[in-house]
């Protein structure tokens, strides 16, 4: 926005406190597969998006990807009993905050970079994180129970100034589309990451617990109660965002899922 950095790749959860709307697409329990999220996403709402963003001075250039959030305990975590009134980091996004209620935890806001020396020191139990990112850090080895909740999934975006973009010629705005990576590439990338990461994981030591539908579905009705929870605290364009999400949905219901 102030022009100090002319392009960038932030994660919707992470320009959240710049673009409340953004942090909509971090609604936990969202989405009821991945096919969804992608339909949904690329045909409802980033054109919508566009729009919330360049109203901040910010022309999004595509969507970018970095996977989902899962839970992350020093005890196996496979129901939300297990957590109720567990010490646990919420993160400053209100989706964070909305899962962690939701399952009767007992929460502890934090920015990350609090985050690890708290899981070490026992300040917190548990928290969330992708796994990704979550295998560097020293969270793996103070936390090592990681448990496919599934709950939240972390879009990102490449970013661009309005007013440097708007500068550009017509060839050079062509030279950075083309130069930043498809979305389904980055998907791909991504999602084969993770399973090679997990097996290393697992062979250090770490656990993963993988949930079943059934499973995930004990945490999920818990949150979907309060999701539009999400639509009220971002004000703003949120509730044309939620709409276009809905429309969404409802036509990749409409389409046999697929």
């Amino acid at each position: 926005m102030r022009g100090r950095v002319e392009m960038a790749g932030i994660s919707m959860a992470g320009i959240a406190p710049l673009i409340p709307e953004a942090g909509l697409m971090t609604t936990p329990y969202l989405w009821s597969s991945d096919a969804e999220r992608d339909f949904v996403t690329d045909n409802f709402a980033l054109p919508v998006l566009r729009k919330i963003y360049e109203a901040k001075g910010i022309v999004l250039i595509a969507i970018s990807e970095v996977g989902w959030n899962d839970t992350v305990c020093k005890k196996p975590c496979l129901s939300p009993a297990d957590v109720k009134g567990m010490k646990v980091r919420v993160g400053p996004a209100t989706s964070s905050k909305i899962y962690w209620n939701s399952v009767g935890a007992n929460g502890v806001q934090m920015p990350l970079s609090e985050l690890f020396p708290a899981l070490q020191s026992g300040l917190v139990d548990a928290a969330d994180l992708p796994f990704p990112y979550y295998v560097t850090t020293p969270a793996a080895q103070s936390t090592p129970h990681y448990v496919t909740t599934r709950h939240l999934h972390h879009p990102s975006a490449f970013i661009i100034n309005k007013r440097v973009w708007d500068g550009l010629s017509a060839e050079m705005k062509k030279v950075v589309q083309t130069a930043v990576p498809d979305t389904p590439r980055m998907r791909r990338e991504v999602d084969e990451s993770i399973k090679p990461k997990m097996a290393e994981f697992k062979q250090k030591g770490g656990f993963i617990h993988e949930l079943t539908p059934a499973q995930r579905a004990e945490w999920a009705k818990l949150v979907l109660p309060h999701q539009e929870q999400m639509v009220k605290e971002a004000g703003g364009a949120a509730q044309e965002l939620w709409d276009a999400l809905q429309r969404g949905k409802k036509e990749f219901q409409a389409r046999g899922g697929k």
